[in-house]
């Protein structure tokens, strides 16, 4: 089941714990700087996960599996137990309010950190089609 399925079943419970950010709704979603997304709105060619070259990059993958983010992973692991997914800190957070803090915490850093790569990727693309761009014609060269 996608992430964003379960929202409606938690919604009114979270509004009454406070809103969420937008990084913490990027997860929530799915909707937001993982390559499943940006490959099916045409902004990647690929649904390829950039930080640990897994085929499939989505909020699943992200909050479940990335190897990239194994240490912010783990700080939900020792407040949840081994079994971290979305239902389970849907619920740890609607029992326990330090749930919410530590989810949005992981989940601020995670995609701060996949935002600033994506950004860094970019700048890079740009960049070569401007070198390839300002090269002089072949016969004005003087390779």
């Amino acid at each position: 089941m996608a992430l964003r399925d379960l929202l409606p079943e938690w919604q009114a419970e979270l509004e009454e714990h406070g809103t969420l950010d937008y990084r913490t709704a990027q997860i929530i979603t799915g909707h937001g700087v993982f390559g499943d997304f940006l490959h099916r709105i045409g902004k990647e060619g690929s649904a390829k996960c950039w930080e640990c070259g897994a085929s499939k990059d989505g909020a699943d993958h992200t909050l479940y599996e990335c190897s990239a983010f194994t240490t912010q992973r783990d700080l939900l692991i020792q407040l949840i137990g081994p079994h971290v997914n979305l239902h389970s800190i849907m619920s740890a957070i609607l029992t326990d309010p330090s749930v919410k803090s530590t989810f949005c915490t992981f989940c601020q850093e995670v995609i701060s950190i996949k935002e600033k790569n994506e950004t860094e990727r970019r700048r890079e693309i740009l960049t070569r089609r401007t070198r390839r761009r300002r090269r002089p014609p072949a016969h004005l060269r003087r390779d």
